[in-house]
C-alpha cells in the first residue's frame, strides 16, 4: 500500500485494524470501515480521534450489505472474523454473510491489490466459516489470483487461521496466457510473501509479525528475497512457520 491508496476495515472492531491502515494510506489516502455494532463503530471512531487521524469513514453496516465504493478502486481489504472483543461473543460474523463480503471485497479490489482474512475457529459457526473463506479461495479464476493459507497451530483444530489473496496485476495475467505450458506449479516470491504476511499480520489483534531478521525456506537460511516458493515450502520467520499453499 502507498499514501493515498483507498483500503477497507471489512470488520472494524476496536478499530486496531483501521488505525494501522489510516496510518499507511495517509492523510490522501481513504479507510473505509465497517462495522455492524453501534458499540465497536463507536470504540474504533475514538481510537481513530484520539491518534488525530482525518482519513477514516466509518459505515454502520454489515459487511455482507454492498459496499460505497465504485469497482476495481481498492487496493486492500482486511478481515478479522469472529467477535468483538470484549464483548458477550454473542454477535459474530457467520460463513454466510462472510462469503458474501468477500464477493464484495473481489469486485472492489483493483488489480495488484491484497485482500486478508483472519479466521478463528474456536468459536460455534467458526470453523463452518473458516471453511468458506477457504473454499471462496478455491473458487476464484485461476491465473487471476495468488492465494495462500496458514494455520497458526496445526496441532489444534481451533487455531486461527490466515489466508491471503492477491490479485494478479493485468500484465502478469497476459504472461500467464501467454507462457508456454509448463508442469501446473504456482510460485510467489519470498520478498513478496513476506511482505504480504506482514500486510496481514500488522493489525492490533495479530500475534505474528514478519520483524527482519533470519529467513528460512524448508530448514535452510535464504538470503535471496527473489527465491520462488513452490507449494509445500515452509517459511520461517520470526519463530513463526508458515506452510506455502497454492492453487497449483
Amino acid at each position: 500500500m502507498e499514501p493515498g491508496d483507498t483500503v477497507i476495515d471489512a470488520t472494524a472492531g476496536n478499530g486496531h485494524d483501521t488505525l494501522y491502515l489510516a496510518g499507511l494510506t495517509g492523510e490522501h489516502g481513504r479507510v473505509i470501515a465497517i462495522d455492524i455494532q453501534e458499540t465497536a463503530v463507536a470504540a474504533a471512531r475514538q481510537r481513530i480521534t484520539n491518534a488525530g487521524q482525518k482519513n477514516v469513514d466509518f459505515q454502520l453496516q454489515s459487511h455482507a450489505d454492498p459496499w460505497p465504493v465504485p469497482p476495481q478502486t481498492v487496493k486492500a481489504v482486511m478481515f478479522n472474523l469472529g467477535y468483538l472483543p470484549g464483548s458477550d461473543r454473542t454477535t459474530t460474523t457467520a460463513a454466510e454473510t462472510t462469503r458474501i463480503a468477500l464477493q464484495h471485497a473481489e469486485e472492489a479490489l483493483q488489480d495488484g491489490g491484497i485482500i486478508t482474512v483472519i479466521s478463528y475457529r474456536g468459536h460455534p459457526g467458526g470453523a463452518e466459516e473458516e471453511a468458506a473463506v477457504r473454499n471462496w479461495c478455491e473458487s476464484l479464476a485461476e491465473g487471476d489470483f495468488q492465494t495462500l493459507r496458514h494455520v497458526a497451530d496445526e496441532k489444534h483444530e481451533s487455531s486461527p487461521v490466515l489466508f491471503v489473496i492477491r490479485k494478479q496485476a493485468a500484465l502478469d495475467r497476459e504472461l500467464a496466457v501467454n507462457s508456454e505450458p509448463t508442469e501446473k506449479t504456482e510460485t510467489i516470491e519470498l520478498d513478496r510473501f513476506l511482505k504480504m504476511a506482514q500486510l496481514a499480520s500488522s493489525g492490533g489483534q495479530a500475534k505474528h509479525l514478519i520483524r527482519s531478521g533470519e529467513i528460512q525456506v524448508n530448514g535452510e537460511v535464504e538470503t535471496r528475497r527473489g527465491r520462488k516458493l513452490r507449494h509445500g515450502d515452509v517459511v520461517t520467520a520470526s519463530g513463526e512457520d508458515y506452510v506455502i499453499e497454492t492453487d497449483a
